[in-house]
């Protein structure tokens, strides 16, 4: 997959952040597999008619739950199911692994943009963009494996930490310190993101720790 940088479309899809609120707020997205294939179909055209550059990341951010939420639904429809799958399991397997892919293509095609230095408001957004790229590549992997696990003779216990796996999201965090119980973990790659742990408060460190990698729920 080549990715390139882009140029904003005058007439684009999506052309902010505000025009992305609005399409949620009349979009049917509570049913599947109708969500999944809305979110493709939009993410398809902003891929054709994409706005700048900045406003093209606010809305990946801003449609990421709504496509985690979906992905999440779909993927009942086909993991686990013996090979081959029918029809329906088969539209609920392509239409989760191709709305893992457009994300993947349009992170990515940000992640270049950002990296030919022609684009210094996305340079903040770096550590951002790496990470989200790594996300949906590793998501559209999860989804094939969910699908023939079984067939490629993986156990059980791998399939379950796969989609245990798909449940959670890869970050780089820093503790934060603790306070009444509860252990505040913000995200170094996004300010926006941030979680929290229970703590028992013994031997618990209740100062900043040094950035840590792990997986947390998504």
């Amino acid at each position: 997959m080549v990715l390139r940088d882009f140029l904003p479309d005058s007439e684009p899809r999506l052309a902010n952040l505000a025009s992305c609120e609005d399409w949620l707020a009349h979009a049917a997205l509570a049913g599947m597999p109708h969500a999944c294939s809305a979110l493709l179909t939009l993410l398809e055209e902003i891929e054709v008619h994409p706005p700048r550059h900045s406003a093209y990341l606010q809305i990946l951010e801003r449609l990421r739950y709504p496509v985690l939420h979906a992905e999440t639904e779909q993927t009942k429809g086909f993991a686990g199911k013996p090979l081959p799958l029918d029809h329906s399991e088969g539209v609920a397997f392509v239409q989760a692994n191709g709305l893992w892919v457009a994300m993947l293509r349009a992170y990515g095609r940000l992640l270049s943009a950002a990296l030919n230095g022609k684009h210094p408001e996305l340079e903040p957004s770096l550590p951002r963009l790496f990470q989200r790229v790594l996300v949906c590549a590793g998501e559209t992997i999860g989804t094939c494996l969910l699908d023939v696990g079984e067939t490629l003779g993986l156990g059980p216990g791998v399939t379950d930490a796969v989609r245990l796996m798909s449940g959670t999201r890869m970050g780089v965090y820093e503790h934060a310190g603790a306070r009444g119980g509860r252990i505040t973990i913000p995200s170094a790659a996004a300010s926006s993101d941030s979680i929290e742990l229970s703590c028992a408060g013994n031997g618990v460190a209740t100062k900043p720790l040094p950035l840590r990698s792990i997986r947390a729920r998504k």
